[in-house]
């Protein structure tokens, strides 16, 4: 069983995902490197250590959303959470997942990174809507050119009737 355990940690350890091993209280209890790497970020790249048993440590940028959670009878929750520090902003899809362990109920979060793809898609709107506006300002030109050419039709139309109201020309040659 040590070995499994062991096993386990070493897992959590190498994923490069960001996970944060949440105690019943939504205190931090376990770190892996990512989420260290993460967390020192906002830290401002001060020292912390990954050792949360002697300084437990809280994410209060989190605390709506767990307090949320831990207020639901699901065992499994994801959103969205946009978190600010200084110069940067990083757009995060985060799951919480209740799990059982030995001497209680505990909590995983997973932080994904999604900050390119929210880019992307702003981006993606960007260009629809320079699109829909292109859209329109070409159907307002064929609008005119289409209203232009209806009076063009019309002109021509009155002018050939008043065409046929002059006495035609006669066919036998002029006579002196």
């Amino acid at each position: 069983m040590s070995s499994s355990k062991t096993d386990d940690s070493l897992l959590f350890e190498q994923l490069p995902v960001p996970l944060v091993w949440l105690g019943y209280d939504n205190r931090v209890e376990r770190l892996n490197a990512a989420a260290e790497t993460l967390l020192r970020s906002f830290a401002g790249g001060a020292a912390m250590t990954r050792d949360v048993s002697t300084a437990p440590l809280r994410l209060h940028w989190f605390e709506q959303e767990l307090s949320r959670f831990s207020n639901m009878t699901l065992l499994e929750h994801t959103f969205e959470k946009e978190l600010q520090f200084q110069t940067w902003v990083r757009s995060f899809k985060v799951l919480l997942k209740r799990l059982n362990a030995p001497g209680g109920t505990r909590t995983l979060m997973v932080l994904m990174d999604i900050t390119s793809e929210k880019g992307l898609e702003k981006l993606v709107r960007q260009i629809w809507r320079d699109w829909e506006a292109q859209v329109e300002e070409r159907t307002a030109e064929l609008a005119w050119a289409n209203s232009s050419l209806r009076a063009y039709i019309d002109e021509s139309k009155r002018s050939a009737a008043g065409f046929k109201n002059f006495p035609a020309p006669s066919s036998r040659p002029p006579t002196t």
